[in-house]
């Protein structure tokens, strides 16, 4: 899943901890899988265990994954 190594990387970068280039690529991983709708789904069941600011960030991804219309589509699977 996407798991607390998510959280605490962007809690991180959010206190300037990590630089931008080094999470520059992690924030473009999460976005990519935060396309796939069964991604999305897991998110929904277990976003309380996260910190309000991460819960932010990453629904704020799922919205924008769904609204960018570039959804992957492997197994023909529609959006969460």
């Amino acid at each position: 899943m996407l798991g607390n190594f998510r959280s605490l990387f962007f809690l991180h970068y959010r206190s300037v901890y990590i630089p931008s280039e080094t999470y520059q690529p992690q924030e473009a991983s999460t976005r990519d899988i935060l396309g796939y709708s069964g991604m999305q789904a897991a998110w929904e069941l277990r976003k309380s265990y996260f910190q309000k600011s991460f819960r932010t960030m990453m629904d704020e991804k799922v919205a924008a994954a769904n609204k960018s219309g570039i959804v992957p589509s492997h197994y023909r699977e529609g959006a969460a």
